[in-house]
């Protein structure tokens, strides 16, 4: 094995694993590289195969040394010298190849020393060993295996004569006692090996317990034999009597030991149960494993033990459902009993059914009989989560729309849900063109469990209206009129854009000339209203005509006179600073004159006539 990852490695393992348990029974670390894959054969004729590994060593260059590995002696002999070269994988090859009954060790190898993945030529070698081949063939002697089938070889047969004439075997002394033995006397004289189950290789055990044990022989004629010797304790120990509880938490069990050491009941055999009985039967025994010493005549001392069990339950299970909605009265619990007909049940509700439904979350306490047994239990039904939601209102834009919207952003409960507003089944969590009123909303989660009505209000914004405070220009030409624009309603801020100044954002607009201004106003929501300032005129160049119209007094308390001096009839609009009219007459004949009572202000009246028109200020105060 290697440690690291491709291209880097920086160690190799060489592991024996017992096949039996898939234990690891030996590590080492050979070498700096090793990539092929490892011999088995019996090198020194003790019948016990020895490993032999292609290892690298690298120290400035790489060389490359056979190694042999005797696990009996715990050695490792180099078989080879260090060589300059490397072995990435190429697994020796060990055979007897001409046939004089020793074996050769052919392996290659690399010449590069310097560059292991360098393809500069290989060298092959033979090796002439002094080991005989073994009696029992070739373990695993080349790349998969001797038969190149990945099968460890084994060529024993079995012995046709005895090898073991004789043994002896002496028993342990007591029960649990490791002073047993086996020993074999009387080999035929062409014995190999000896090999046990617990994987002892020696002609005895000694010190061991009761049981099973195996032993393995071979002889140099390539057969092996078997043998079985069974080591028992001396004395068999058994319980009887045995009665267990009947209740749960009972404590009338019972049990009687025996053992073949104590034959009567004038037997010298004395006793020490856990529970503290002194005799062979133990009574009042609660659930649980008791213990027992028993110590006979000649000094053995068993211990045994046996389990009583706890009496079966009046109720072997149960089980509890929860409410199907949180508000619902739905739940149940189930009794199961050990004996179902022969056991009865009283609740702190007031019913006998194993059966309890149509349950409220809260606690329930019940008795429990059979014919043996009673016992108290106690339940907790839990309730189930409510249904809740967290909605988001967004309410109409303009004034006079249906665009309102009602979103759920958060919900507990069972997906998927529904939503009902003002008794409408809605699968949407995103609400659309609602008109503004007050509306009931709740969800339906798909268990069918409603949560709370939520009651609120979309509201609109009032209309939007436009007026205009408007200073008109002096005369024809002139351009000190200014235009006010007074925007209600609506959602602040307002964006202001009037169409001789598209880019000036403002309400108050100056140096005006005579004439219309057109305006949009735009709120916060996108709500638009559109209107027109007009400029009026103070006077004009008729300054003739403005000669035969006469105002007084100007600047008045409130009451001012207007009188025509025109030959011709003239009709007159007054104004207010808003641009709004606040008093008009079509005509004013020629000498005559008229009373107007104004609120404190400044107005603009207008006079036109035949040839024209003229504007005056009036300031009331």
């Amino acid at each position: 094995m290697y440690r690291g990852s491709t291209p880097t490695y920086f160690d190799y393992y060489q592991i024996m694993i017992n096949g039996a348990t898939g234990q690891v029974t030996w590590t080492d670390s050979l070498g700096d590289m090793h990539f092929s894959s490892s011999s088995a054969f019996d090198a020194n004729g003790d019948g016990r195969d020895e490993v032999l590994c292609s290892v690298n060593e690298i120290s400035g260059s790489f060389k490359h040394q056979l190694k042999l590995i005797d696990f009996q002696n715990a050695t490792i002999n180099n078989l080879s010298s260090l060589e300059s070269g490397v072995n990435l994988g190429c697994t020796p090859l060990i055979d007897d190849l001409n046939d004089d009954g020793l074996l050769e060790i052919v392996y290659v190898y690399k010449l590069d020393s310097l560059n292991p993945s360098a393809w500069t030529g290989f060298k092959m070698k033979s090796l002439q060993t002094s080991y005989a081949v073994p009696y029992r063939g070739m373990a695993f002697s080349s790349y998969m295996g001797t038969n190149f089938d990945g099968h460890y070889t084994n060529e024993l047969v079995t012995c046709s004569t005895t090898i073991l004439n004789n043994h002896f075997v002496e028993q342990p002394s007591c029960n649990g006692f490791t002073d047993g033995k086996i020993i074999l006397t009387n080999f035929a004289s062409s014995t190999n090996t000896i090999l046990w189950s617990d994987g002892s290789i020696l002609d005895s055990l000694t010190n061991i317990q009761a049981g099973n044990y195996v032993v393995y022989l071979t002889d140099t004629n390539n057969c092996v034999e078997l043998h079985n010797f069974q080591l028992i304790d001396p004395y068999s120990v058994a319980f009887g009597n045995i009665s267990h509880n009947v209740c749960p938490g009972d404590s009338i069990g019972t049990a009687t030991i025996s053992s073949t050491g104590c034959v009567c009941q004038f037997s010298t055999c004395t006793y020490n149960w856990s529970s503290g009985s002194l005799i062979k039967h133990a009574t009042q025994l609660p659930e649980g494993m008791h213990s027992v010493d028993i110590h006979h005549p000649d000094g053995c001392v068993v211990t045994d033990s046996i389990y009583i069990n706890d009496g079966i339950p009046v109720i072997d299970s149960s089980f509890t459902t929860s409410p199907s909605c949180s508000y619902s009265n739905d739940a149940s619990i189930t009794l199961i009993p050990s004996f179902p007909s022969a056991t009865g049940c009283s609740w702190s509700n007031g019913t006998s059914l194993l059966i309890n439904d149509q349950l409220s979350p809260g606690n329930y306490a019940v008795e429990v009989y059979n014919m043996n047994c009673t016992d108290s239990l106690f339940f907790t039904v839990q309730n189930v989560d409510p249904v809740t939601f967290s909605p988001t209102v967004s309410n109409v834009l303009c004034h006079g729309e249906a665009n309102g919207e009602i979103q759920i952003d958060s919900f507990s409960g069972d997906f998927p849900y529904n939503t009902v507003l003002n008794g409408v089944i809605y699968s949407d969590s995103v609400l659309t063109q609602l008109s503004p009123g007050y509306y009931q909303l709740y969800t339906i989660d798909n268990n069918n469990c409603y949560s709370d009505t939520v009651i609120f209000q979309i509201s609109e914004p009032d209309p939007l209206s436009l007026t205009f405070n408007v200073t008109p220009a002096t005369d024809s030409g002139y351009f000190d009129g200014i235009a006010h624009a007074i925007v209600q309603g609506g959602t602040t801020p307002y964006n202001y854009v009037w169409d001789h100044l598209p880019f000036l954002n403002d309400s108050v607009v100056i140096y005006l000339t005579n004439g219309y201004y057109p305006i949009t106003v735009t709120d916060n929501n996108g709500c638009q209203i559109i209107d027109s300032a007009f400029v009026g005129l103070l006077s004009n160049i008729d300054s003739e005509s403005s000669n035969f119209i006469e105002i007084y007094p100007n600047p008045s308390k409130g009451s001012i006179q207007i009188k025509n001096t025109h030959k011709s009839p003239i009709s007159y609009t007054v104004y207010d600073t808003r641009g709004l009219i606040v008093n008009e007459s079509k005509a004013l004949p020629y000498s005559n004159q008229i009373n107007l009572d104004l609120p404190i202000g400044t107005y603009f009246i207008s006079f036109t006539h035949y040839n024209g028109s003229i504007f005056k200020k009036i300031i009331i105060n």
